[in-house]
């Protein structure tokens, strides 16, 4: 589900691949060979490990019309898509919610890689090879075991500490979310002032949702981070470093127009939504870090759903209940004032097609606020809250 997210164009086999749609979860790339001499269908099916009947024959045909037979120096597609790995997981990548299909996938890459056809790991270099007729593997590999299978993750993004990780249920494995932490590229977003340091809305924001995002993933489902920084990870300080390096989802450099960079951030979330609209359930969820003018006011965590959207209000009661819960025994005589009210001034509320819930963690200047996001122990359960508040929406 997230790993390796420095996704960029690569070179496979003898192909180089170029102009890659952003999205890179429809493609019409096909792995491609040059013909030798003595070479025909069968040659070119053997090689790749796909069954030679009539099926693979015909689709052979289909990919390369004008069919006229193989001649001398040609080239000619193999029916195996070619799809840049997204870092996160097989299903999300390619659109599909089977995943027995997508372990089947990552069976037959990584025999390809082991039998030297495929130079590197899937993992490693970020492609995806998809065989679009059966493959011929042997039974040890094809059979899929009805019981649930629980993957080990390795997620490069969450930095070495937190990259490897296991499954732990797949309570959310229909389940796709759109993360976005606020601001970032040449926008911090508020900022807030500690012991003489500056403290960034858009790092602690990140940080956050790197920790939801690992969450999530523990619970199988499929989770698209629409903000990414390849050099920060997950992050146990309470001084954030701050750069200007984050990037949107497949390293989109961020717009210096800040109306553009709006648009931007809504047009990733949308494309990946279009070509996964076949999944059951999508929620955008958008982690920001209020400011006040004098500082004073401490803040609890707020939500903002779409006007007119019953489930954005249910879904943000939701969340916001669990966190009241959760407050209520850590700290039974605290009280809780958070609240959830509809926004329509803001751009990405008003314009992606998914659920989204807009949060706010709290008062970047205030100093009892500062502790809850700068404290990675309180990063990590804000992060834990949300996450069983999505449990309560989708998998109860």
């Amino acid at each position: 589900m997230y790993t390796s997210k420095n996704i960029s164009i690569f070179l496979v086999m003898i192909i180089i691949i170029t102009n890659v749609n952003n999205s890179l979860l429809a493609n019409d790339k096909y792995i491609q060979i040059e013909a030798n001499k003595g070479d025909g269908i069968y040659t070119f099916l053997g090689k790749y490990m796909l069954k030679r009947n009539k099926q693979s024959i015909e689709k052979f045909k289909k990919i390369n019309k004008p069919f006229n037979g193989i001649k001398l120096s040609g080239k000619y597609n193999i029916p195996i898509k070619i799809y840049s790995f997204n870092g996160i997981n097989i299903r999300s990548t390619i659109g599909i919610t089977d995943f027995n299909k997508a372990l089947y996938i990552q069976h037959y890459n990584e025999m390809m890689f082991k039998n030297g056809i495929k130079s590197k790991d899937f993992r490693d270099d970020n492609i995806l090879w998809v065989p679009i007729v059966e493959a011929d593997m042997s039974d040890s590999l094809r059979k899929v075991e009805l019981e649930p299978i629980f993957k080990d993750l390795d997620i490069k993004l969450f930095g070495e500490k937190y990259r490897k990780f296991k499954e732990i249920d797949h309570k959310l494995e229909h389940c796709v979310f759109y993360l976005v932490a606020g601001h970032g590229g040449p926008d911090p977003g508020a900022i807030g002032k500690k012991n003489g340091k500056e403290l960034h809305e858009d790092e602690y924001a990140y940080d956050v949702i790197l920790r939801l995002a690992r969450k999530l993933l523990e619970h199988g489902a499929i989770v698209y981070p629409i903000v990414e920084d390849p050099k920060d990870g997950i992050r146990d300080d309470n001084y954030l470093d701050v750069g200007k390096n984050e990037t949107f989802y497949l390293n989109q450099k961020m717009n210096l127009d800040y109306k553009k960079r709006l648009h931007q951030r809504v047009d990733v979330i949308n494309e990946l939504y279009d070509n996964t609209n076949k999944i059951k359930n999508h929620h955008v969820i958008s982690i920001h870090v209020d400011s006040r003018p004098t500082g004073k006011k401490q803040i609890d965590i707020f939500f903002y759903h779409a006007e007119n959207s019953e489930n954005g209000k249910n879904f943000a009661n939701t969340l916001l209940e669990t966190i009241e819960e959760k407050y209520r025994k850590a700290q039974p005589n605290r009280g809780y004032s958070g609240k959830v009210s509809p926004r329509s001034n803001l751009y990405i509320i008003r314009k992606t097609k998914p659920v989204i819930t807009f949060i706010e963690l709290g008062n970047i200047k205030n100093q009892r606020d500062q502790k809850r996001i700068m404290i990675p122990d309180n990063r990590q359960a804000i992060a834990n809250w949300l996450k069983d508040g999505l449990l309560k929406i989708y998998a109860d």
